[in-house]
């Protein structure tokens, strides 16, 4: 008995069947060419010699096997074989009216030689062009639905693809991302070398929230984004970027927003899913096995407006844009980080410790609220005691100002936000950070040191 799937073997050892490891090698074998580009169907075949007992036993039952023409199991589907000994029958055979392999339609056997193959099943591939077939293109991927799966599809279609990774906020998103990228190359395309291409952004988040008017930071940031991809991937020699964006999806991405934004690249910008509903997204990441990433990968909303413009005037972007700093696209492509897709695992086995949690501050404690400045205007933190204000993309940089015989309580909305931020902030030497989480009002917690 062979096994192609890994969950049937596993029932079987469950059910107490005795399992020889020649009836398990097939699974490896199946996996690779199930998730090989540009394989559309593949079949698999157990093999036996012997030919001159079969097919005498068939001759002699030739009328039986034609009154169960369309329930037999096993028709002949091509023959490659030589006359020798054990393939006489089968040469006489192939003289009568009707052609062996013409016994059953499906064609469920093939004989090649001495051998008999009768096949077991045939299957479905990813379908596709083989890897390098097509040029290499750069994917930015963010971890989320979408990115994934069109990179995938870039995968399939047999382009050989780059990671970037834009990074507006610590280690604990940009782990999630190095998993997921090492997830698709490692199961579609392992065998080509590709890199993880890293970009410190948080710089850049700085200078739009603080500069820009916010109904425009959305375009802003995807045209930075681009910008930064862009000399990236004229450094490397690739000739196009990839996205997941979607009509409509969201207001960057509508389609007078895309085409302002198409504008700030020098670079050619491919969309694969740009009129694809978000459930399908969903389900394809179900398929391809990115969906669970997804799920856990935590939500940065660092940069959403309030009130953003789905039909950005483009003159008034590049107005917007003139306010912030110029040399800042040069600098942070220059500041990018690239690896080997193969060593981003090591980043990843590295245990990220957990921050602790507080609900009240103590004594020595100071609460620093690194929400934006809009976010604070419209929603203050309620807190009885004096706090700090300081955005999440200058808290890591100056940390180190801070008073160090305290400990920071870092706050935000949802506590994403701070904990990336807190995690990083460890990450440069300093244990005096924690989480701030206060309980809600009427929860029946305190909220004050006891």
């Amino acid at each position: 008995k062979k096994y192609l799937q890994k969950e049937k073997l596993d029932e079987d050892i469950a059910n107490g069947i005795d399992i020889q490891e020649k009836d398990v090698i097939l699974i490896d074998s199946a996996n690779s060419i199930d998730r090989t580009p540009s394989s559309v169907t593949y079949q698999m075949s157990n093999n036996d010699t012997y030919l001159d007992i079969l097919f005498s036993t068939i001759r002699a039952l030739q009328d039986e096997v034609k009154k169960l023409k369309n329930s037999f199991n096993y028709g002949i589907e091509s023959y490659n074989g030589k006359q020798t000994a054990t393939s006489t029958v089968v040469s006489e055979y192939e003289e009568e009216s009707e052609p062996l392999w013409a016994v059953d339609e499906n064609g469920l056997s093939e004989i090649d030689n001495d051998k008999l193959f009768l096949v077991t099943g045939k299957y479905v591939g990813l379908g596709g062009y083989p890897l390098s077939t097509q040029s290499d293109v750069i994917s930015l991927i963010s971890g989320g639905f979408d990115s994934g799966v069109s990179t995938y599809q870039f995968i399939k279609r047999g382009c050989r693809v780059h990671y970037l990774f834009f990074n507006m906020g610590g280690t604990a998103h940009e782990v999630g991302v190095k998993e997921e990228s090492y997830y698709l190359w490692d199961k579609y395309a392992s065998s080509h070398k590709v890199r993880f291409i890293s970009v410190p952004f948080e710089e850049m988040v700085g200078e739009i929230l603080t500069k820009t008017d916010h109904s425009v930071r959305g375009v802003i940031l995807k045209r930075m984004m681009m910008r930064v991809a862009s000399k990236i991937a004229q450094k490397m020699g690739v000739s196009a970027l990839v996205t997941g964006e979607s009509v409509g999806q969201v207001s960057s991405q509508t389609l007078i927003n895309l085409s302002v934004i198409d504008k700030a690249s020098e670079t050619l910008i491919l969309r694969p899913l740009i009129v694809t509903d978000k459930q399908d997204i969903i389900d394809a990441s179900r398929k391809i096995g990115t969906i669970h990433f997804a799920e856990s990968m935590p939500e940065y909303c660092g940069i959403i407006s309030d009130r953003p413009t789905v039909k950005a005037d483009e003159n008034y972007v590049l107005e917007q844009e003139a306010l912030m700093d110029p040399t800042l696209v040069d600098k942070i492509a220059e500041d990018s980080k690239s690896v080997d897709i193969r060593d981003v695992l090591e980043d990843t086995k590295k245990s990220i410790e957990d921050v602790e949690v507080a609900t009240f501050a103590k004594s020595n404690e100071v609460v620093v609220d690194i929400r934006a400045q809009d976010e604070i205007d419209k929603h203050p933190l309620e807190t009885d005691k004096p706090h700090l204000e300081i955005p999440f993309f200058k808290i890591s940089s100056t940390f180190a100002s801070l008073d160090q015989r305290k400990t920071y309580l870092l706050y935000c909305d949802q506590g994403v936000m701070s904990k990336m931020q807190a995690m990083h902030i460890r990450e440069l030497g300093f244990l005096n950070v924690k989480i701030y989480r206060p309980l809600p009002k009427g929860s029946g917690g305190c909220q004050k040191e006891e």
